[in-house]
């Protein structure tokens, strides 16, 4: 088997998005205005969501 996984994309670091998660609900801001730093806002809301 290969070392790397050929499909999908690479997973953030959980305590980059965890980070953007809590920021997000310390300002008060729509999850589409978290700032791109902590990855794509999609990804914040599902992981939040699970």
């Amino acid at each position: 088997m290969p070392a790397e996984s050929l499909r999908g994309r690479e997973r953030l670091d959980e305590r980059t998005v965890v980070n953007g998660i809590v920021g997000r609900f310390r300002t008060g801001t729509a999850w589409r205005d978290v700032p791109k730093r902590y990855g794509r806002w999609a990804t914040l809301h599902l992981r939040f969501r699970r």
